[in-house]
């Protein structure tokens, strides 16, 4: 996790024994009466859920993961501020600092030619 801008953000992911639509009809159930309002939702092999909150934005991530015993759904929730247009043009690059706080810095993700950087895709 990192702080943003005022926002607390970061990923945690989790391996369990749901599926897709379980834990679809969960979020859908418990997120509006934590304040969370639904934003954007594709499937495909992901399930990929947008939800907004304030000055948060949570994606949801939900992948099918094959092990030798079954098959579990992997879920991402990632929290981060919406972009700005401050933002375009930008990386944000974090990193841990040696007390353990936080620290970031931004780069221009394009090299000299225009072009945007492989290492940047």
């Amino acid at each position: 996790t990192y702080m943003r801008r005022g926002v607390l953000s970061g990923v945690v992911t989790v391996v369990g024994k749901f599926s897709a639509d379980e834990l679809g009809a969960y979020y859908d159930q418990h997120l509006p009466s934590h304040g969370w309002s639904p934003l954007a939702e594709a499937q495909s092999s992901k399930l990929v859920s947008t939800w907004t909150k304030g000055n948060k934005v949570l994606t949801i991530i939900t992948t099918n993961v094959t092990f030798s015993i079954g098959t579990d759904i992997r879920v991402e929730l990632w929290v981060a501020p919406p972009h700005t247009k401050g933002d375009l043009g930008q990386r944000v690059v974090y990193d841990s600092a040696p007390t353990g706080e936080t620290q970031f810095s931004t780069k221009p993700i394009r090299n000299n030619t225009g072009n945007i950087d492989e290492e940047n895709i």
